[in-house]
């Protein structure tokens, strides 16, 4: 048998769990990392493997295709304070396959703004966003986070139709090209921007541009396997 390894992941309390707490001494700025061990879960793979008789804790569905929707328990999110914390998870979603480091997201998120500003901004963001999606009961969480980096966990209970197109084996099946299809259903996070942030903006349009090229792509190999079965009124 394979041993999966265990990722240790924390609740930082001061610089991502609580955005309040600072150095009485140094307005705005975070000096003392209090970490609290969270659950200990798999360390993230390619494939999820839920065990399919788990399902109590709470699922999040992400849609990104056209407009933006988050649901928890079949239940639409709304406590989103921001359209940055809208990005924030949007982002996290897609570039889960690695941590992402926080100098990074403050300078997606909020390029222009004091470092002081910007961290206490992504630590607001991150709170909201946890408290939003119910991270702090979900058994796998949500979020990896520590420290240095918050990261998407591709362990836990949630769906994300992206991942339906951007994680397509090599051995296709026509049924999971025709998820992939289905689930694109309009462009990559139609309508929405952030005017303030040019870097989000630029991955934006990339993300978008690349996603459209493959859903074309799919719909292409999905018309292919149709006709070369006679089914010329699937294809």
């Amino acid at each position: 048998m394979v041993e999966v390894p265990m990722l240790v992941t924390y609740n930082v309390l001061a610089d991502s769990e609580c955005p309040f707490h600072q150095d009485p001494h140094h307005p705005g700025q975070d000096h003392h990392f209090h970490l609290e061990p969270q659950k200990q879960v798999p360390a993230p793979s390619r494939a999820r493997q839920l065990d399919q008789g788990k399902h109590e804790m709470s699922r999040l569905s992400i849609q990104l295709f056209g407009s933006f929707r988050v649901t928890l328990d079949g239940e639409p999110v709304t406590a989103f304070e921001s359209d940055k914390v809208r990005a924030l998870i949007a982002y996290l979603a897609v570039e889960a396959g690695r941590p992402q480091r926080r100098e990074k997201l403050v300078g997606l998120l909020w390029p222009d703004w004091p470092e002081r500003s910007a961290r206490a901004s992504l630590s607001q963001a991150l709170y909201n966003l946890r408290a939003a999606i119910g991270d702090r009961e979900a058994d796998p969480p949500f979020l990896l986070i520590t420290p240095q980096t918050i990261q998407f966990n591709r362990e836990s209970d949630h769906s994300l139709d992206v991942a339906l197109l951007t994680e397509l084996p090599e051995d296709t099946t026509a049924a999971q090209l025709e998820a992939a299809v289905t689930a694109y259903k309009g462009p990559f996070l139609a309508d929405f921007s952030l005017p303030d942030s040019a870097p989000f903006e630029e991955w934006l349009t990339t993300t978008r541009e690349e996603l459209h090229r493959q859903a074309l792509e799919a719909l292409r190999r999905l018309a292919a396997h149709h006709e070369s079965r006679g089914e010329y009124a699937q294809a």
